[in-house]
């Protein structure tokens, strides 16, 4: 789709107002990385099966809860800056934009709270299907489905200034009409994510292990999170023909 080369279009045109913010991210996601149980694609994880056999101290759990906040923060606050500035430039709309940079830092409050919300729920399948010893399949399938209904959610919380419900509503909806889309946007994802874990595989291979998390990590969010935020932010501007007569 045009789509896709425009959106990377954008990231490059914008790349010198992302990466501050992309860098700010790395800087705080590489610091909380040793928090997480492992590291892999750039990003901490922690097992559920850890969860499940009390095998955390409480001294752990406050670690991966304080990661949590302050990588879930960043994130919105890179998010939230790229759909900002796509906005600017489809509608060239300064007081419209100075209107939302004002409402920046509650848009990101907004979003963290949301993404909790994600969080809470991925958390719960995640216990859940490791509780019951479910193969990983269906519980890869049960977070894909869910996240389908949050993808957009950035869009319409920044774009339509909605409030929490509503931005749900908005974004559960256009997933529905458009299921196409959000299936594009997850090959996408996986195909950048492989990249990296290949990228991992090759350095560890050079046995410079601490580089591989610190180099995968930097391509992540530098590269592939404000992308795929960009074409998210163009495809959901393509329900307005006006602002996107040159994307199809």
């Amino acid at each position: 789709m045009r789509i896709v080369a425009d959106s990377l279009k954008s990231y490059f045109e914008n790349i010198k107002l992302v990466l501050p913010f992309s860098f700010l991210v790395l800087v705080v996601v590489l610091f909380t990385m040793s928090f997480f149980t492992y590291v892999t694609g750039g990003a901490g994880f922690l097992r559920y099966t850890d969860v499940i056999s009390m095998s955390l101290s409480s001294y752990e759990i406050f670690l991966y809860f304080m990661a949590t906040v302050i990588g879930t923060f960043s994130v919105s606050f890179l998010s939230v800056a790229i759909v900002l500035l796509v906005k600017l430039r489809r509608t060239l709309d300064d007081i419209g934009f100075m209107k939302m940079l004002y409402r920046f830092p509650r848009n990101v409050w907004k979003l963290m709270l949301i993404w909790f919300f994600l969080g809470a729920i991925t958390f719960a399948i995640g216990v859940g299907t490791a509780y019951f010893n479910l193969p990983g399949t269906a519980m890869a399938f049960l977070m894909l489905l869910v996240w389908g209904f949050f993808i957009f959610v950035p869009q319409t919380l920044v774009l339509e200034e909605y409030g929490f419900i509503r931005s749900l509503k908005e974004s559960a909806k256009f997933f529905l009409k458009k299921p196409g889309a959000v299936i594009g946007i997850y090959l996408i994802s996986v195909i950048g994510l492989f990249v990296l874990v290949l990228i991992e595989t090759m350095i560890g291979h050079l046995k410079v292990f601490w580089l591989s998390p610190i180099f995968s990590s930097f391509l992540l969010f530098v590269f592939v999170l404000p992308y795929i935020e960009f074409l998210k932010t163009n495809l959901y501007l393509s329900r307005y023909k006006l602002l996107t007569s040159g994307i199809k």
